[in-house]
């Protein structure tokens, strides 16, 4: 039964690359068909990346992030201190401990231990979270710029240079529309 399973799967990653290099061939008949037929395809191009880093709202949310962050290291660094006091007065006074006090001891530093480390990993997915929560919000904010712009040039498609999957573009078969939507934010362009 695995055997076709794996199979199965084969056969359709196989005809999935295959679509994908049939692709570009499919786009150009789609090209070649829209220039004998009266409609035109028109494409646009754009760096999100570019874009994103001279936006404002991008700005905003890496400061949002870095104080965010630094709130966390703080109560971290604060927690990591109490830990060692407590340590360090455990080393101190454990030869002198009967062994029931010993081991209670042993085990309120072992939760402080294990608390930190949740704490740590915790804010690593808070972190997380309230990157891509940020970051959404300047995404939307920049879709709808480039949606407008697209409109207003009568564009049909606009497609990110930054996506790796982008693999070639026929040279002037597209327009970079990056300038007009920094404009179209507000932004200067040199």
């Amino acid at each position: 039964m695995r055997i076709v399973g794996h199979l199965a799967k084969f056969a359709l990653c196989r005809r999935f690359v295959v679509c994908l290099m049939l692709l570009p061939l499919a786009m150009g008949s789609v090209a070649q068909e829209a220039s004998t037929s009266g409609w035109a395809l028109y494409i646009g191009r754009i760096s999100h990346s570019e874009v994103i880093r001279q936006m404002p709202q991008y700005a905003e949310a890496q400061r949002s992030l870095k104080d965010l962050r630094a709130q966390y290291e703080s109560e971290a660094s604060r927690s990591e201190k109490e830990f060692q006091a407590k340590f360090e007065e455990f080393l101190q006074s454990q030869k002198d401990l009967s062994p029931t006090i010993l081991s209670k001891r042993q085990n309120e530093l072992q939760a402080m231990m294990d608390a930190n480390i949740q704490f740590r990993l915790k804010v690593q997915a808070l972190l997380k979270d309230a990157e891509e929560e940020l970051m959404a919000d300047v995404k939307a904010v920049l879709k709808d710029a480039v949606s407008s712009v697209a409109a207003e040039q009568g564009l049909n498609i606009v497609i990110n240079t930054d996506a790796e999957g982008l693999s070639y573009l026929v040279p002037n078969s597209s327009r970079d529309i990056t300038s007009e939507v920094l404009r179209k934010l507000g932004i200067s362009v040199e």
